[in-house]
């Protein structure tokens, strides 16, 4: 990840760490914190927001940014318009301003609070700029020379109103943040040393004594609050027992990192995955640990508080190898959004050994699981797939029919050419039947073709121009995407139809069919 984005994602991190719990320290207080001292040690940096784009040091950061809403909003919020952060800023300052920002705002002049707040606080490394005073700012850059001599000779100074910060603002200084900004350097250098001095060591007494005093020295970095330097130690572990040749060594390498890599050791790294600096780490520890990473990863993802969080186990999941089985067992789940969770789990990674398992949920009674279900379904594009995809044709919900039908197409799917066609004319919904013709053309098949060409000809040639129905246009779009000399040959005539919406959307679809 850029700087400039990490900057963003960790001080919108902790904007919704300090909104969600107020005045308490956790775990993730404490991991955000260190990750944006760190950062903050070697550059300083400048957030802006418009109340639209925000940039740090004039990069914009993308929409997609974990937390970017949020930073936005509370910025707006509290009538600021820059966030500074010098070089090596401190802890203690870093948490005033940012648990002010999180605070509710002042009533009158926010901006003009946050400030106050801050000068208050002597907070020296962390500042703001307020929108009021951006203004100024800008209305005192047009002011000429001459202008401006006059303006300080007879101007006056303008009353500033000392509005207190909404909310209470307890002191930072308390014994939950002292612990928070203690950084343990001996304990890095400990870790540091002895995982680099078992790169030289061989198969032995002298190689099991380094990799025990290794695994302490890991365990203290957990529990002292230190998990990224931890979490770099069994990164570069990993890396080591990949590179050995010798399977005495790769064994001894293996029983430590089964030691090291517990349940409680793989929660607190997974924090990190909306990281993009730590992520892929994160997921080479997964992958290493094997069904036990897995099973958390799909705790976290199924109760992820927010969508961010979501996507990013969601990515890490993605890359998993060992442990999908239970992605299936899911399906089986008691609550419906575990079922759907799952659902869309099989679909994203196309795990086609849960087929039978999606089969017997198809006809769940949770619209919203059924709908899950039958995408999946569709995505898999296998023949058994579609034997159960003929039940969602059916479904009571013409929401769940067409949400499934945009994703079904391709070779794949040939099998399902016929029940779409049988479906399509005892649909009664116009968009579901639209949708029908679209998918039919995705397959192809010369069934598929066929069955669309009667569709789009089908109240054609009458002496009467009638305006065609969305069904045939969508049957004719459904050709161009079908493509192939049969597709063609009906296009052309289509293309000269009495109806001018019928020609207009048959030539663009003949051009589509020639491009196959």
């Amino acid at each position: 990840m850029q700087a400039e984005v990490k900057f963003a994602v960790l001080v919108g991190r902790m904007l919704d760490l300090f909104g969600q719990s107020g005045d308490a320290a956790s775990d993730d207080h404490r991991t955000a914190l260190h990750a944006l001292v760190d950062l903050a040690a070697g550059r300083s940096a400048t957030l802006r927001s418009d109340g639209t784009v925000v940039t740090v040091e004039g990069q914009p950061i993308p929409d997609e940014t974990a937390f970017l809403g949020l930073l936005r909003e509370r910025l707006a919020a509290h009538g600021v318009a820059e966030l500074r952060i010098t070089s090596g800023a401190s802890p203690v300052d870093l948490v005033h301003a940012i648990r002010a920002l999180a605070a509710p705002p002042a009533r009158s002049n926010p901006g003009a609070a946050i400030d106050q707040h801050l000068r208050r606080a002597k907070v020296t490394t962390v500042s703001v700029v307020t929108a009021e005073l951006e203004r100024s700012t800008r209305d005192r850059r047009g002011v000429r020379v001459t202008e401006a001599l006059q303006a300080v000779n007879t101007g006056s100074r303008a009353g500033q109103e000392d509005t207190q910060l909404g909310g209470v603002i307890t002191s930072a200084r308390g014994a939950a943040y002292d612990e928070m900004m203690r950084h343990q350097r001996a304990a890095a250098k400990t870790l540091t040393g002895a995982v680099a001095r078992l790169a030289d060591l061989q198969a032995g007494p002298a190689l099991r004594n380094q990799l025990e005093a290794v695994q302490a020295a890991i365990g203290e970095a957990v529990k002292g609050k230190e998990v990224n330097q931890a979490l770099e130690a069994i990164v570069a572990l990993i890396r080591l027992e990949a590179a050995t040749a010798d399977p005495d060594v790769r064994r001894s390498f293996g029983i430590a990192l089964r030691r090291i890599l517990t349940q409680d050791t793989l929660r607190r790294f997974s924090r990190f995955l909306l990281d993009d600096m730590y992520a892929s780490d994160i997921v080479m520890i997964v992958r290493r640990s094997g069904t036990p990473g897995t099973k958390i990863l799909l705790d976290l993802l199924i109760h992820a508080p927010t969508q961010a969080e979501r996507r990013a186990y969601l990515r890490a999941l993605q890359q998993v190898e060992e442990g999908l089985d239970v992605v299936t067992s899911l399906l089986s789940h008691h609550e419906w959004f575990v079922v759907r969770n799952a659902a869309d789990l099989v679909g994203e990674l196309g795990i086609e050994e849960a087929t039978s398992a999606l089969g017997t949920v198809v006809g769940h009674e949770d619209a919203r699981v059924r709908m899950s279900v039958g995408i999946a379904l569709a995505r898999l594009g296998t023949p058994t797939a579609a034997q159960y995809l003929r039940k969602v044709f059916s479904d009571p919900d013409p929401k769940v029919r067409l949400a499934v039908l945009k994703q079904v197409g391709g070779k794949g799917a040939s099998a399902l050419a016929m029940p779409l066609v049988n479906a399509a004319q005892a649909e009664r919904d116009d968009e579901v039947v639209c949708e029908y013709y679209r998918a039919l053309g995705r397959i192809g098949t010369p069934d598929a073709v066929q069955a669309l060409t009667n569709a789009a000809r089908s109240g054609s040639g009458r002496l009467l121009v009638r305006r065609p129905s969305a069904a045939r246009l969508a049957a004719v779009e459904g050709l161009g995407s079908a493509g192939g000399p049969i597709a063609v040959e009906a296009l052309e005539s289509l293309s000269k139809d009495r109806a001018g919406d019928m020609r207009r959307v048959a030539r663009k679809a003949l051009a589509q069919a020639r491009a196959h």
